[in-house]
Parts: C-alpha cells; sequence; structure tokens
C-alpha cells in the first residue's frame, strides 16, 4: 500500500510539487525501496528526454480557433438548458389535463385556505348585527325566540 501510494506521488515529486512533509516522506521511502527508486528514475530520464525534444510552434490562427470552440461549447449548453425548459412546455402541450387538474387543485387547495382564514373572521354589518342583538334578546325573554327568529327571516 505504501509502495502504491509513492508511486502515484513520483511524477509530483519529480516535478517539485509537493509540500515539504511528503517530500521526505518520498525520499526516505526511495532510500529503502529500490522498486520506487527505479520508478523515479524512469520518470526523470523521460523527463529529461522531453525537455530535450524541440519547441514546435502552434499553427497560426489556433488560439483564436480555440477560443471560439470554447464560445461554442458555452452557446451549446446555454441552448440546453433553455431546451429543458421547453421540454417542460413540451410536457405541457402533451398532457393538458394532467397540467390543468393540478393547477385547478392547487387553486382549490388555495381558495380553500384563503375563505377559511377570512370566513371566520368577518365582522357582521349593521343589519347583520341588530338581527343578531334582536336574536338573542327574543331567546332571553321569550321560549319561542326561535320561530319568531324564522318569522323575521321569512319576511327578509
Amino acid at each position: 500500500m505504501e509502495c502504491k501510494k509513492i508511486k502515484g506521488k513520483l511524477y509530483l515529486y519529480s516535478a517539485e510539487g509537493l509540500n515539504r512533509r511528503w517530500r521526505r516522506k518520498i525520499t526516505k521511502h526511495l532510500s529503502s525501496c529500490p522498486e520506487c527508486m527505479e520508478e523515479f528514475i524512469t520518470i526523470e530520464l523521460a523527463t529529461k528526454m522531453v525537455e530535450k525534444l524541440p519547441q514546435e510552434k502552434p499553427p497560426e490562427g489556433m488560439w483564436s480557433k480555440v477560443l471560439l470552440r470554447i464560445k461554442e461549447k458555452e452557446q451549446a449548453s446555454k441552448l440546453k438548458r433553455w431546451s429543458e425548459f421547453f421540454g417542460v412546455l413540451e410536457w405541457v402541450r402533451l398532457k393538458p389535463v394532467s397540467v390543468i387538474s393540478t393547477l385547478a387543485f392547487i387553486v382549490l387547495i388555495i381558495g380553500g385556505v384563503y375563505f377559511v382564514e377570512n370566513y371566520y373572521y368577518q365582522v357582521p354589518d349593521q343589519d347583520e348585527q341588530s338581527y343578531m342583538t334582536e336574536y338573542i334578546a327574543f331567546s332571553l325573554q321569550e321560549p319561542l325566540a326561535d320561530k319568531i327568529a324564522l318569522g323575521r327571516m321569512m319576511r327578509k
């Protein structure tokens, strides 16, 4: 397991891309493990061979082509997001009954909540208030107040 970790970090060790703790750990391991040392020497030789290769200049206009491709990919990504949105609209077009019934259900729920919230807290107007006052007064004085109230309601 130790060799596997060390071999995974040998290239960074060669390029001096590790912190001091890892460098010490790998140096100590390389001094005691010939297999990892051989791997490290191979990496060093390959790096030196690549450095000796002649440097080629990129073809004229290569960077502008690369930037153009990046912009095309970004635009394709934006279009994909829009197409996902329009995919939802397509679903609405294909299943209108489901969408309409769902929206109707939501409207009914919201309306029901609104009705319940406002129904119990309504303040009666003047006519209703006077009727309620009369009804309470009759019911206290007259045992047949319900009949009287019913008669008054029928006359309205």
